[in-house]
């Protein structure tokens, strides 16, 4: 039951639509992230959204230096 109202969420969100359209990507993965992403005008680049979600690589620095 669940997943068929998820999948009718991903259907009718225009940006859930545009997810939908990557390999490997199902309803459930694209209506998080078009929650999570809203209509993107909030973010600049791709990389600032990668880091909203905790997608960055770790620093391995101390005191300025890597």
């Amino acid at each position: 039951m669940q997943d068929e109202r998820i999948a009718q969420q991903a259907k009718e969100d225009p940006v859930a639509r545009r997810l939908l359209t990557l390999r490997g990507v199902g309803p459930v993965t694209t209506t998080a992230l078009a929650g999570a992403l809203g209509d993107g005008k909030a973010l600049g680049k791709g990389r600032e959204f990668a880091a909203s979600l905790g997608l960055t690589p770790r620093q391995h620095s101390t005191g300025g230096k890597d």
